[in-house]
């Protein structure tokens, strides 16, 4: 309709004048550009929270800034508000390992444009301390060398090393099994069944089924001397054959079934699978299969697995059944090479098998906590996948206490968002759900008036 009338005048030779509706001056608005936690957060310590205030509009104005932990208001600024961009900077001491969901909110001050933007949610985990990890090695090796230093390059582990030198002998003086006891992560680099008699076993095994993560990373001569009696057999994700290693050419590309697992997840989204460009391995050790739940997150181009993935009580297990795994990183770091793929693969396993539990995947909440009637509610929901980062495209819902529902909108960023309009004047519950690809992630609930 439009290019008809444009098209009208053009050749009726009327002329068309352009009327600006509206001032000089752009609207009033004052918006939480950016928001973000500097460092790592762990409990007791500070942790910094930091924002960038854009005002656009309003001079020598003052505002109140807020920061909130959920429902519980930490902490409240009064801001003389400047022109253009600003800095303003929260600190808090969380108490509770976790993961945690900070909000931040800026009065709205009158004819402001809009108040949708005047809030933020900053996510972190909070961490006891760094995730100890324990490596425990059969012998001094390059594999070791590797592992050590890729795991102590990420500044959220705590590597301790104990090496193996002879029978009960280890370089740092006699085998004590009991130091495992204090690790988030065990990273076993070989396996010698003599270490692990009588109280070991119970210890590791019991460790495992309450939370601890377990990572076996196989070593030249561990095929030929396994067991299925070892104490370490009924712990892993497969069942291990004994046998010489099978050394052949193997080339590697991500299992199918285990494409949506958080430690490979990343590369999948790329167009080319990047452990196909990696060097092959020089061959891997008899597996009869996988146990039952498990997956095969790496497998050769034939289909065998190669690296996979299960559960054993509460703890995750991870087991690598080959070994030199530092040729990738080292024939991979040439010209036009990647090693950035398995240097990364390990750093995700481990942060995957110190994740506990699924619990505070999804974490909800509403814009504030007393409205008035009549008023839209807005509710904000932050998605996490296994490795506590932010997921998106996931469908998320907001049910009330009085069976309203909604769908909540995909923000991007692992953000959503929806808003319920004509509420009458009550006391309202909520629950937020979301599920991604057909699974169920989690909820969250809460209240409001």
């Amino acid at each position: 309709m439009l290019f008809r009338s444009t098209k009208i005048t053009e050749e009726q030779q009327v002329p068309i004048y352009s009327l600006v509706v509206g001032g000089d001056e752009p609207p009033a608005d004052v918006h939480i550009v950016d928001a973000h936690v500097v460092g790592n957060g762990y409990v007791g310590k500070a942790l910094t929270i930091r924002a960038e205030l854009s005002n656009q509009g309003y001079a020598s104005a003052r505002a109140t800034m807020y920061l909130y932990d959920g429902p519980r208001e930490l902490e409240r600024r009064e801001i003389d508000l400047q022109r253009g961009a600003q800095t303003v900077q929260f600190s808090t001491v969380p108490q509770t390992p976790g993961p945690h969901i900070y909000r931040l909110r800026v009065d709205s001050l009158p004819g402001e444009l809009t108040r949708d933007n005047n809030e933020a949610l900053v996510f972190t985990r909070v961490l006891e301390e760094r995730v100890r990890v324990a490596i425990v090695a059969n012998r001094p090796s390059s594999e070791l060398g590797f592992l050590q230093r890729n795991l102590a390059a990420d500044s959220t582990l705590s590597v301790a090393v104990v090496t193996r030198k002879y029978d009960e002998a280890t370089y740092s003086g006699t085998w004590d099994y009991t130091a495992i006891e204090r690790a988030d992560v065990l990273l076993l680099l070989g396996y010698d069944d003599a270490m692990w008699q009588g109280a070991a076993s119970d210890v590791l095994r019991e460790r495992v089924r309450d939370g601890m993560g377990l990572l076996l990373v196989g070593e030249p001569a561990m095929g030929d001397r396994w067991s299925r009696t070892f104490a370490l057999d009924a712990l892993l994700p497969v069942t291990l054959q004994a046998g010489p290693f099978a050394e052949r050419e193997t080339s590697l590309r991500i299992g199918m079934r285990g494409a949506n697992h958080p430690t490979v997840r990343l590369a999948v989204e790329r167009e080319i699978d990047p452990w196909t460009q990696l060097p092959p391995l020089t061959g891997f050790f008899p597996v009869e299969g996988l146990r039952q739940g498990a997956l095969a997150l790496v497998e050769s181009s034939e289909g065998k697995p190669i690296i996979a993935a299960g559960v054993y009580g509460r703890g995750k297990t991870l087991a690598a059944v080959s070994h030199s795994f530092w040729r990738l990183d080292l024939l991979s770091s040439g010209v036009a090479g990647n090693p950035q793929t398995i240097r990364q693969f390990w750093r995700q396993a481990v942060r995957w098998l110190a994740t506990r539990s699924p619990v505070g995947r999804v974490r909800a909440s509403t814009e504030r906590y007393v409205y008035r009637a009549g008023f839209p509610v807005l509710f904000t929901c932050q998605v996490f996948d296994e490795l506590l980062q932010p997921q998106e495209g996931c469908a998320v819902n907001v049910e009330l206490s009085n069976g309203d529902a909604v769908a909540m909108q995909d923000q991007g960023g692992g953000f959503y968002r929806g808003e319920f309009g004509g509420l009458s004047a009550g006391d309202y519950s909520y629950v937020v759900a979301a599920e991604c690809e057909g699974a169920p992630v989690g909820s969250d609930k809460g209240d409001f008036v």
